[in-house]
């Protein structure tokens, strides 16, 4: 009677297992690969460009649709995060670029 309790009992806590072990593995693929698109976003992006051309090449890039906008909108010096959301829930990577008539800086950060 132990024995068949037993069987019973092992099959849910192996699916629970399976599933516990597919939803980490989801994750880190999910945070690898918004690691890899901010870190090549970033790279692609060069001190001189024009800060236009890199806000439409930020909404073409799979980034978060609501982040490439940049802050203040009219003002000089402004800046662009363009975030890529991870597998972690509140995880995002991203690229923070710096312009004024032409971009200063790009830099990859990592939020939580």
């Amino acid at each position: 009677m132990l024995r068949e309790f037993l069987k019973v009992l092992l099959i849910p806590v192996l699916v629970g297992f399976g599933l516990i072990v597919a939803l980490l593995a989801y994750m880190a693929y999910g945070e690898r690969s918004a690691k890899d698109l901010a870190i090549k976003f970033c790279d692609s992006v060069k001190v001189g460009d024009d800060p236009i051309a890199v806000q439409s090449r930020a909404t073409h890039s799979g980034a978060i649709p609501s982040s490439p906008t940049w802050v203040p909108w009219e003002s000089q010096p402004r800046t662009l995060e363009v975030l890529f959301k991870g597998g972690i829930p509140l995880s995002a990577h991203g690229c923070r670029i710096q312009a004024s008539e032409r971009v200063t800086s790009a830099v990859y950060f990592h939020t939580r």
